[in-house]
């Protein structure tokens, strides 16, 4: 986060049926995501710091880095030796190989810090977790209160009932002054103002997806159990959407496959009548054709009669 709050891009909402489901390779890749992103938002020359709580998945160390484990075969072990460039004992065992590497460790170099550093940011190791920060802040509280009280109150609260834990309490109250109350719940209280912060920004996200103000949403005190409820409520929709895509999309296919049917049959239908039409003009041209002999050979009696009749006439002419 930043002077403006927290960077909305850069969270990392994801739902998970397992427990401790992150690991160092998911984390590794927001890292180096999000370095990316901040780099080109904020520009070169900006200061950007990566805060980490010291995770099991924030300490993995690079490969050449990483030393070898006792699960390994002698000769990866060998192999890393050389890599290192560190002398092999002659005919030594395996429980001698691995206490070399131990003796010559290279400097560790994690893996997220090498993501970082290729875009500039620096990684800041927090030893505390945020959890850790408010029980510490609560032992401070309660040992201060052991050292007013005759007795000590349990940091376990299932080992007083409620009534003798809040007379406990109420009397402790009431042996200090204002000035003491404050400074003892001051951190509390700024643990607490974080842990709205932190819970403001998925609700913000939530109303969003569902177009209300986070101001006015019934349940903006839930946080991220909210969230995760919104967004498996919206993945169902998206299936219960695709499932329907999917059905619409085969009920058209099918009405697809009928049209094309019904359109072979039709050109089928149309390519017989075609070839019908073509044999039965080819029939009329035969037929066209056979008056036309006829015709012409009607032509040359008539003109053969005519002939034979221009010689009668004349034969007539010349009896006469």
């Amino acid at each position: 986060m930043g002077n403006s709050g927290f960077h909305g891009s850069s969270i990392d909402i994801f739902e998970t049926t397992e427990k401790n489901c992150m690991d160092s390779s998911h984390f590794l890749a927001w890292i180096d995501r999000t370095a990316c992103l901040l780099r080109n938002e904020f520009g070169k020359y900006t200061k950007i710091v990566f805060v980490i709580n010291n995770a099991p998945w924030h300490n993995r160390l690079t490969n050449d880095t990483m030393p070898p484990k006792r699960s390994w075969r002698k000769e990866y072990i060998i192999q890393w030796l050389n890599a290192h460039n560190i002398n092999i004992p002659v005919k030594a065992a395996k429980t001698e190989l691995l206490e070399i590497p131990m003796k010559n460790l290279p400097e560790k170099r994690y893996e997220i810090d090498e993501a970082a550093k290729k875009y500039n940011v620096d990684i800041l190791r927090n030893s505390h977790s945020t959890k850790a920060c408010k029980k510490t802040a609560k032992k401070n509280v309660h040992s201060n209160f052991g050292l007013r009280a005759p007795y000590k109150l349990p940091l376990n609260e299932n080992d007083l009932c409620e009534q003798h834990r809040t007379e406990i309490e109420n009397e402790w109250y009431r042996s200090i002054n204002n000035d003491q109350n404050k400074s003892y719940w001051k951190p509390v209280g700024c643990l607490h103002y974080l842990f709205i912060m932190t819970d403001e920004r998925p609700i913000q996200i939530t109303s969003t997806l569902h177009g209300d103000n986070p101001q006015n949403h019934p349940n903006a005190s839930v946080g991220i159990s909210v969230l995760l409820e919104r967004i498996s409520v919206l993945r169902n929709d998206n299936i219960a959407l695709q499932e329907q895509i999917v059905q619409n999309v085969l009920q058209f296919q099918q009405q697809e496959k009928q049209t094309d049917e019904i359109l072979e049959k039709t050109l089928s239908h149309l390519s017989m009548t075609n070839d019908n039409l073509t044999i039965e003009n080819n029939n009329l041209k035969e037929e066209v054709s056979n008056l036309k002999h006829q015709m012409n050979r009607l032509i040359e009696d008539k003109n053969q009669l005519q002939i034979e009749n221009n010689i009668l006439k004349q034969q007539v002419n010349d009896l006469q």
